[in-house]
This record gives C-alpha cells, structure tokens and sequence, in this order.
C-alpha cells in the first residue's frame, strides 16, 4: 500500500514539473515578438494617437477624483490609505503620459483636464 501511494504521488509531481517547465517559456520576451496575441488583449480600433491620450488622461482624471471622493467620506483608515495610493499612482501616471505626448517620432495635443 505505501509502494502503491508513494508511487502516485512520484507520478503526480512529474506530470506538474513538466507543466511547470512548459509554462515558464521564455521564447517571446528572448525574441521580442510579443503582440496583442501573447498578453491576451487587443488592440483598442480606431483610436488614433490624440484620442488614446485623451482617454487615458480621463482615466486618470476620474481615478483621482474618485479617490479624493474617498478620502472625504470615508471613516476608515484603510480605505483612506487605498486613496492615497491610488491618487499618488494615478497622478505619477498622468504625469508620464503628458511626458509621452511629445518626442522624436510624434508631437500629440495635450488633453483637455477637465472630466
């Protein structure tokens, strides 16, 4: 009986270690061929450069104005911490897509602020 259970039990940790093995390729990022098809997105059609900026800046926008809503009507500590980290990385976000907006290959409007 323990040959039987010690047996099973070496038979099920291999089947894991070749699944392990096997999803721990690193073929795309050693290639530089990720797309849309290995992260399982896809791209958002017909937003053009402008429109994707404004979309995120609005996101962003609404991110922070609802963490501000948080940290006035909230009581607990917790949820005021979550606010203020939200509201940190939301602007740190904001901030590097302004940033974005301008380089060598392309010079984008900056988006409105107002939500």
């Amino acid at each position: 009986m323990k040959h039987n259970v010690f047996a099973v039990l070496v038979g099920t940790a291999a089947l894991g270690a070749a699944t392990i093995a096997a999803a721990q390729s690193t073929t795309p990022a050693t290639t530089g061929s990720y797309s849309s098809m290995n992260v399982g997105a896809a791209p958002i059609h017909g937003l053009d450069g402008p429109a994707f900026s404004a979309a995120a800046s609005d996101a962003n926008g609404f991110q922070i104005a609802a963490s501000r809503l948080s940290l006035t009507r909230s009581q607990r500590s917790d949820v005021k911490d979550y606010a203020r980290r939200i509201i940190s990385e939301s602007q740190t976000s904001q901030q590097t897509l302004m940033a974005s907006l301008s380089n060598d290959q392309r010079k984008i409007a900056r988006p409105s602020t107002r939500l």
